[in-house]
C-alpha cells in the first residue's frame, strides 16, 4: 500500500514537472502593447528583443569576468 502511494506521489510530482516546462511555450503578439511611458507605447516585441539584448550582454560580462572566451562554446 505504502509503496503504491509513493509510486502515485512520483507520476504526479513528474507530470507536474513536464507540464510547467510546456508553460512557457507560445505564441508572442509582438503588436500588443505591455507598457505606456510618458505617452510613449512599448510594444511586446520591443521589450522581447531588449530583453533578449540585455541577457546577452549580461552573459557576455559573465564571461569577461570568468575568464571564458564566448567564441569557443
Amino acid at each position: 500500500m505504502k509503496r503504491n502511494r509513493e509510486r502515485i506521489i512520483v507520476a504526479a510530482l513528474t507530470g507536474a514537472i513536464a507540464l510547467s516546462g510546456l508553460a512557457g511555450c507560445g505564441q508572442l503578439d509582438g503588436g500588443k502593447t505591455v507598457a505606456t511611458v510618458d505617452k510613449e507605447e512599448i510594444s511586446m516585441g520591443v521589450l522581447s528583443f531588449m530583453t533578449r539584448y540585455q541577457q546577452a550582454q549580461t552573459a557576455q560580462m559573465y564571461m569577461s569576468m570568468l575568464g571564458s572566451d564566448p567564441s569557443s562554446m
